[in-house]
């Protein structure tokens, strides 16, 4: 197996291969295909990942800081909404050149995966703007103040 693409000196080149028994982490370094993650979609999405509600409701609320304020971030997924107000979930990775995004809208279920094999590509921007073009009221909301 390859590694991803980094760029250095203005080329692109391929970055130093690493074990998958050195990268055994619960927080990442997992190797994903897109066949994968239609599994992880269709499980969330069915409830036969995650058959709790309570465990879903409190997987995509904001966490309660000790100040008492929240945090938009829950159970490893980022929060957020479009400009129509739609209720959204995303989380982005990288590791070894290799880059991911995914961003979940949960009131249409309308999903949007992004891969990349560079450590450049700005696989958020990308992943969010595939959601814009395939309906503008998708558009997120923290788009709009950048």
């Amino acid at each position: 197996m390859l590694g991803g693409y980094g760029l250095v000196d203005d080329k692109f080149k391929n970055q130093e291969w690493v074990s998958p028994s050195l990268n055994t982490f619960a927080d990442g370094a997992l190797y994903l295909n897109i066949y994968d993650i239609v599994k992880w979609e269709t499980g969330l999405n069915s409830k036969k990942i995650l058959k709790d509600k309570a465990s879903f409701d409190q997987m995509w609320s904001p966490v309660r800081l000790n100040d008492n304020t929240t945090y938009p971030y829950g159970f490893g997924w980022e929060l957020d909404e479009t400009v129509s107000g739609m209720h959204v979930v995303k989380h982005g990775g990288t590791w070894q050149g290799f880059e991911s995004y995914i961003i979940r809208v949960l009131d249409v279920k309308v999903t949007v995966v992004i891969f990349a094999n560079v450590d450049v590509a700005d696989v958020e921007e990308i992943a969010s703007n595939v959601l814009e073009m395939f309906d503008s009221q998708l558009a997120l909301k923290s788009d709009e103040n950048e």
